[in-house]
């Protein structure tokens, strides 16, 4: 077929088989297709990911070539670029952090675990992966950034700002510019957090796609203070596979947890001794502890062995794909797999029956699973659902699986899709769901078929 006779909506159409296999979405849902032009010499695009860390990329642009060119176009022109997201949307008392798109968090539950050389070759792997990328040591104790770094320097002001110091292209605020390697820092919880915000607000950090901060070991007054001045995209928890950290980690993330800071990943460090004759390796630390947490956590953590630089690619895409997938939320409607399903709830419960209502709440269930912790709420109510074995409780566990869907179209800034309507009973006290134009109430159905009032 020459290009001339193509239209942009068959291109499109070919390219929505290309699939993106982590956020599991075609490229162009996800909005990955830009400057598309067809003309008589052929097709050419832009396939812009949202980080330049995506292992991925060489496939989809083959992948992408490879359709288009079945539509009998002779020469595909496909450019990659990326353009990194942030992956919080501002809230009230914690802005946005000026300069920076993605703040995440490095942690441990316990000292001497390594976080520090993660945090570093974090910063370092994504930088040399094409992200601009910054690192605060939060650490105030221990400020063992410029060690790792072989960086000595004494922090700069344009006169307005403190000026970051920089090496290996990577911006870098650290309390051990301040004070000599002798010198202890023995502060109370207001003073460090007068320093944490000092460090965030007062630094003037410069387009950056992410900001690592290493935080202190442990579950004290810094992460709190972190949680309470800016938005955090997700924290990386580091830990050594015996009990004893295991232990102190299961509250970490906790604390991430309850600082409603999502956690994206847990680092085994330290798992083994390779031998530096025969490669061969011993676990004389145990083994396996930190992917076992993981696996308790479900499918929202995700677990790094050993400290060599392939973990920390793995380690890099963990991270990339967890932002990009909370991004693809903030930007996308709810899903059609979802919404399907649940208005033929509304509509089974409506008429006063269950009929389906357990196939499409299990469904529900596994379209929510990759919306990630914002929709676990959703994920947990259409599970109840699923199992109601009246209806009564069917219409129970309804209402809070219709309240858990509008709080997360809130939460992830989610646009509903324009003919979905939100309606209220003021009898239940419970939201709903419907595209018809009149109410049809699913908590009393004949009964009070009426009752109800639309809110959007």
């Amino acid at each position: 077929m020459p290009a001339p006779t193509l239209s942009a909506e068959t291109v499109l159409a070919a390219l929505r088989a290309v699939v993106d296999p982590d956020l599991r979405k075609d490229i162009v849902t996800l909005g990955f297709v830009k400057n598309l032009q067809i003309d008589d010499h052929g097709v050419a695009f832009t396939i812009e990911l949202t980080t330049p860390a995506c292992p991925v990329k060489d496939r989809l642009q083959e992948q992408a070539r490879a359709v288009v060119a079945a539509l009998g176009v002779s020469q595909v022109d496909v450019t990659m670029t990326a353009s990194v997201r942030s992956a919080t949307a501002p809230e009230h008392g914690r802005p946005p952090l000026p300069g920076v798109k993605n703040v995440i968090a490095v942690g441990a539950g316990k000292g001497g675990v390594g976080k520090t050389t993660v945090a570093v070759n974090l910063a370092v792997a994504l930088a040399k992966a094409g992200s601009k990328v910054g690192i605060l040591d939060g650490d105030m104790y221990g400020p063992n950034v410029p060690i790792m770094l072989g960086l000595q320097a004494e922090l700069q002001s344009d006169g307005k700002r403190i000026v970051p110091a920089e090496k290996y292209g990577i911006q870098i605020v650290s309390m051990g510019f301040m004070t000599t390697d002798e010198t202890p820092v023995i502060w109370r919880g207001p003073m460090l957090h007068g320093a944490v915000q000092q460090f965030f607000r007062d630094v003037g950090w410069r387009d950056l796609d992410y900001l690592i901060v290493d935080m202190p070991p442990g579950t004290g007054d810094v992460a709190l203070s972190l949680s309470q001045t800016v938005p955090v995209a997700g924290a990386v928890v580091v830990t050594t596979p015996q009990q004893v950290s295991l232990a102190d980690t299961r509250r970490a993330v906790r604390m991430y947890q309850k600082l409603n800071i999502p956690p994206l990943g847990i680092v085994e460090n330290m798992s083994y001794y390779a031998c530096t004759n025969c490669q061969h390796e011993s676990h004389i630390f145990g083994y396996g502890g930190g992917e076992q947490l993981a696996e308790r956590g479900g499918d929202r953590y995700r677990s790094t062995r050993g400290a060599e630089m392939h973990s920390v690619k793995r380690i890099v895409w963990t991270i990339a794909v967890s932002l990009l997938t909370a991004t693809a939320a903030l930007a996308a409607d709810l899903p059609k797999s979802l919404v399907d399903p649940y208005l033929r709830i509304q509509t089974a419960l409506a008429a006063d029956k269950t009929d389906g209502v357990a196939d499409a709440a299990k469904a529900i269930e596994a379209a929510a699973a990759p919306l990630g912790a914002d929709a676990s709420t959703v994920t947990s109510s259409a599970v109840k659902l699923k199992t109601a074995k009246t209806i009564g409780d069917a219409r129970g566990a309804f209402g809070e699986l219709s309240a858990a869907i509008v709080e997360y179209a809130a939460k992830a800034k989610v646009d509903l899709p324009a003919d979905l309507r939100i309606a209220y009973c003021p009898m239940a006290e419970k939201p709903w769901l419907q595209t018809e134009k009149e109410i049809k109430n699913p908590y009393y159905g004949a009964a009070m078929p009426t009752c109800g009032v639309f809110k959007k």
